[in-house]
């Protein structure tokens, strides 16, 4: 991952306020070999990328559907037993958000796309107990909970009426091109639109600063209009990285600085808040907008 950080620092300076995705972990993820991060005070990439500027949106990629025919992990097809491993889910994904230095922040469940057979009714059940169980444990321990899958999925069993816990934030695998949150059929155009949304339009874009580096990088594309994971520890981490008087986590910081609320009408101290930031954050402040 290390060999990628100056690619993706240049891309930030181009496109800016970015987030990135990557996984935490899970039964698929480990199957797949997929990139999963070590402690930060072990690998770099973490603290290097969040002070850049980059927010982030953990996925948790785990047990699939038990119709996906694609995949070799699958959930039980027993509702109870279902209920269970969507508890497990969510534990072990805290577990790994703490060790990371993300609290109180959200993780994405990853369930892959997949078709449910004519007569079929033990898969749809299945899934339904796994994500209403996930969202319920996540919600436990004070974390948001979003899932990732397509459209049609999410819309018939992961929305309201298909859950009792309804996913805080949705991530809708939709290659189609358009960077738009706004309609995401079936996805109801009412359902998670407040800040609720991210869509990927595009698959294994290579952009200009990427095919430079070796081995070169594709990124998958997307649009957000929604929270995401802020690095609890970049305070401390980030000291000496930057140059600003308004931010805590830059050592020239200066509280009270008149340049920090210009005219009165952006107070540059709560962009550091993740919970409550101006828009102005990014124009006025240098600093990037929290939560999309």
């Amino acid at each position: 991952m290390e060999h990628q950080l100056p690619a993706l620092s240049e891309y930030y300076g181009v496109e800016g306020e970015l987030s990135f995705g990557f996984y935490l972990g899970g039964a698929t993820a480990s199957k797949a070999g997929c990139f999963e991060p070590y402690p930060a005070s072990e690998d770099i990439w973490l603290p290097t990328m969040s002070c850049i500027g980059y927010y982030f949106q953990p996925v948790w990629d785990d047990l699939q559907a038990p119709c996906n025919t694609g995949a070799s992990q699958l959930m039980s097809t027993n509702g109870a037993t279902a209920a269970s491993q969507g508890t497990a889910a969510a534990d072990g994904a805290i577990a790994k958000l703490v060790a990371l230095g993300f609290q109180n922040s959200i993780a994405f469940l990853d369930i892959e796309q997949y078709n449910v057979p004519s007569g079929n009714t033990t898969c749809s059940p299945a899934v339904r107990a796994y994500v209403n169980a996930w969202v319920a444990e996540m919600h436990k321990n004070s974390y948001l909970a979003g899932v990732y899958s397509s459209p049609g999925n999410i819309a018939a069993d992961m929305g309201p009426g298909a859950v009792a816990n309804v996913p805080d934030q949705v991530w809708v695998a939709l290659a189609n091109g358009v960077g738009s949150t706004a309609s995401l059929p079936p996805i109801p155009n009412g359902s998670w639109v407040y800040d609720q949304r991210t869509h990927q339009y595009t698959i294994n874009y290579a952009g200009p600063y990427f095919p430079v580096v070796s081995p070169p990088i594709k990124i998958d594309l997307d649009q957000l209009d929604a929270d995401t994971a802020y690095w609890s520890n970049i305070g401390l981490v980030c000291q000496g990285a930057c140059t600003n008087p308004c931010n805590p986590g830059c050592p020239d910081y200066a509280p009270g600085d008149p340049d920090c609320n210009p005219g009165g009408n952006c107070d540059c101290y709560s962009c550091t808040d993740p919970e409550d930031c101006p828009l102005c954050c990014g124009d006025v402040c240098g600093i990037p907008n929290c939560g999309g």
